[in-house]
């Protein structure tokens, strides 16, 4: 083999395998994680918190997002239906409308196994340690299901 055909060769070689790894690594992330990858990351304040604490508040949100693979699933296939409602040839807005009623229902129910994960949570830990989970609700859990019609209607949705 000559000199250039081996240098070409080489470089070929190099490319092939960092093209390779960025792709396992890509995807390796994804496979690692498994269904937990959805679940948003702890909030910044809980890293402050004392071990006992931070390690309940971390198995609690374990717990919730191991108990809610199946209705993130669900959501995940209620988004897709969403998708090809509004690729179809004609755009039906009632079946849009009944499919986002349907993906806000999905969202309620993760909230309310958050909601369930902080209330035993707070009914264990005393007044100054819920004073850290008062920081966490504050803010955003979850994203918020949005502000939709209900099905077939117009105007605001109907007030809680």
């Amino acid at each position: 083999m000559n000199r250039s055909f081996k240098i070409f060769f080489t470089l070929s070689l190099m490319a092939n395998i960092l093209l390779a790894g960025v792709v396992i690594g890509t995807m390796g992330r994804n496979f690692m994680d498994g269904p937990m990858h959805s679940m948003p990351p702890l909030p910044e304040s809980v890293k402050n918190w004392p071990a006992d604490k931070r390690d309940a508040f971390k198995e609690a949100m374990d717990r919730v997002g191991k108990d809610t693979v199946p209705l993130r699933d669900e959501l995940r296939e209620a988004h897709k239906k969403l998708a090809d409602i509004v690729k179809a040839e004609t755009f039906d807005k009632t079946a849009y409308l009944k499919q986002m009623q349907r993906i806000h229902e999905l969202h309620a129910k993760l909230a309310d196994h958050m909601a369930q994960a902080i209330v035993d949570l707070a009914s264990q830990w005393d007044s100054n340690d819920r004073a850290l989970l008062a920081d966490v609700v504050r803010g955003p859990m979850m994203p918020p299901p949005g502000n939709m019609p209900p099905p077939g209607g117009e105007g605001p949705p109907p007030a809680p």
